[in-house]
């Protein structure tokens, strides 16, 4: 495994986020909505020095069709979100529950995250930690983090 440059954990509070969702297969798509995702955030103001954005696979592919897997790309709702008009249709709010999660500081490159996605639950079993499957997994890109190729994978649990 390509051992994460460091692991912390840390009690994340709920956060409302506004978010577009993708139904389907996990790979490329995401990638790309990802990127339509900044894309919006940067021509809208809104990709500040501390602007985080969070990526969540909501399903498992080993349990769940791979054509029925949800993926989310949010960030935080603020008040210059609040303000703007002309949202994206297929822009929405929601709330993200809160809670204790191992947070992994990993290399911000294809092959770490995906290393990191397939490798946690080794981690957190030799951590004595148990996955808590009621939230969901987050990638987490802190803009500061990011532009020092660095992102965290953050695990909640029991």
């Amino acid at each position: 495994m390509i051992l994460p440059i460091k692991t912390h954990l840390e009690a994340i509070p709920p956060v409302d986020v506004f978010y577009l969702r993708r139904t389907g297969c996990y790979g490329e798509e995401n990638t790309l909505l990802m990127k339509r995702f900044q894309k919006w955030m940067k021509t809208h103001h809104l990709y500040s020095s501390d602007a985080v954005i969070l990526a969540l696979a909501l399903d498992n592919p080993e349990t769940t069709p791979p054509d029925s897997c949800r993926y989310d790309i949010c960030s935080p709702l603020c008040r210059e979100f609040l303000c703007l008009e002309n949202i994206p249709s297929d822009m929405k709010t929601r709330q993200l529950a809160g809670g204790s999660y191992l947070v992994f500081e990993l290399e911000h490159t294809a092959k770490a995250i995906q290393e990191a996605w397939t490798k946690f639950p080794e981690e957190l079993n030799r951590l004595g930690y148990q996955l808590d499957p009621s939230r969901p997994i987050m990638e987490r890109y802190f803009r500061q983090m990011v532009e020092n190729h660095l992102c965290q994978l953050c695990v909640p649990i029991l």
